[in-house]
C-alpha cells in the first residue's frame, strides 16, 4: 500500500522539485492533494498529471475546475485529509502555520519547508506535535543535514551544531557596493534556485538567523549550540560536534533532490522544545514579508536601492 503525500505549494521550486521525487516512486507514494497559491495554470498540469484527487487553490479564481477547493481553508483542508500520510509544506510565509498545525493536530508527518511556523510558533508547533504524536520533519538542506548526522545519537552527545550558508550573492561585496545593491542583484542567488522571499532573506543573511531559530526548535538545543559558518561551496550541507571532539558532516552537490527523498523516507529524532519564542522574533520576521513586498514596489517603480528601502522601513518598524 502506498503512502499518501499531500504537497503545500505544489507550483513553487521546493513543490515541483517533490513531485519530481515522487514520480520516481510511484511504488511506494502516491499524490493526495496538490494546492497553489495563484498558479492555476500548472498547478491544473500537475493535477492532470498526478490524479490528485484533492486540488485547492488560495486564490478565488473563477475560472478553475468546480470540484477544486478555492480560499485559504484549502491548505487546512489539504493537511486533513484522511489519505494524506505525509504533509510537505512548502507554503511561502506565515500563510503556512494553520496548515502545519492542523496536520499536526491529526497525528500526520509534516515534511516543513516552511520555516515560519517555527521562527512564529515554534513552541506551540513542537507541542501540538508531541501531544498529538505529530512528526516535524525538516526539509531545508542545512536542518536534513543535521537530522541525518543525529540518527542513532543522544542528544547528550551533542555538543554543537554548525549550520553552513553560502553567503549569498553579497558575500564579496564592499560597503560601498552594497549601498547601491538592487532587488535584481539580491535575487542572483551564486548557488540555490529558489522563490523570491527565500532568496532575498538569502542575500541579507536573515534566512540563517531565522534557521538558527528553526534549530534551535527542531533539535532541541540551546541557541548557544547552535553556530554558522560560511561555506561558499555549498558541498558540506551542515556538521555536528560532539562531546567527545568528534565531528560528523553531512556532504553532497547542491541538490534539493536528496532533502526532499530523506524526509519522505526517514523519521526523526527531533524533539520538542518547551521554551516560549518572544513575540519580538515572530515581529521581526513578520516585518521581512513585508519589507520584500516594498522592495518589489519601490525597487520597480522609483529605483530605489534595497538600502534605502531598508532605511525607510526601519525607521517607521518597532519591535512587538
Amino acid at each position: 500500500m502506498t503512502k499518501g503525500v499531500a504537497i503545500l505549494g505544489s507550483t513553487g521550486s521546493i513543490g515541483t522539485t517533490a513531485l519530481r521525487v515522487l514520480a520516481r516512486h510511484r511504488s511506494r507514494f502516491h499524490v493526495a492533494a496538490l494546492t497553489s497559491n495563484a498558479n492555476a495554470t500548472l498547478l491544473a498540469e500537475q493535477a492532470r498529471a498526478t490524479g490528485a484527487p484533492f486540488v485547492g487553490l488560495v486564490s478565488n479564481d473563477a475560472n478553475v475546475p468546480d470540484a477544486w477547493c478555492l480560499g485559504p481553508d484549502a491548505l487546512v483542508q489539504a493537511a486533513q485529509l484522511p489519505d494524506a500520510d505525509i504533509v510537505l509544506n512548502a507554503v511561502v510565509g506565515a500563510a503556512g502555520l494553520d496548515a502545519t498545525l492542523a496536520a499536526l493536530r491529526a497525528g500526520k508527518r509534516v515534511a516543513l519547508a516552511n520555516k515560519e511556523t517555527l521562527v512564529v510558533a515554534g513552541a506551540l508547533a513542537t507541542t501540538v506535535a508531541r501531544e498529538a504524536g505529530g512528526e516535524i520533519i525538516p526539509v531545508d538542506s542545512e536542518h536534513s543535514a543535521i537530522l541525518q548526522c543525529l540518527v542513532g545519537r543522544p542528544r547528550t552527545q551533542v555538543r554543537r551544531i554548525i549550520l553552513t550558508a553560502s553567503g549569498g550573492p553579497f558575500r564579496d561585496w564592499s560597503r560601498q557596493q552594497l549601498e547601491h545593491a538592487t532587488l535584481a542583484d539580491a535575487l542572483r542567488h551564486p548557488t540555490w534556485q529558489m522563490g523570491r522571499k527565500i532568496t532575498v532573506d538569502s542575500a541579507t543573511l536573515a534566512n540563517k538567523a531565522l534557521e538558527v531559530i528553526e534549530a534551535h526548535f527542531l533539535f532541541d538545543l540551546p541557541y548557544e549550540a547552535i553556530d554558522v559558518v560560511v561555506h561558499p561551496q555549498s558541498v558540506v550541507h551542515s556538521m555536528v560536534e560532539f562531546m567527545d571532539g568528534s565531528v560528523l558532516a553531512q556532504v553532497g552537490i547542491p541538490s534539493n533532490n536528496q532533502v526532499r527523498g530523506l524526509t519522505l523516507e526517514e523519521r526523526s529524532n527531533a524533539q520538542a522544545s518547551l521554551r516560549v519564542l518572544g513575540a519580538g522574533v515572530g515581529t521581526l520576521f513578520l516585518g521581512s514579508e513585508l519589507l520584500l513586498e516594498l522592495t518589489t514596489i519601490w525597487g520597480s517603480t522609483s529605483g530605489r536601492s534595497i538600502d534605502a528601502v531598508m532605511a525607510n522601513y526601519i525607521s517607521t518598524f518597532r519591535y512587538g
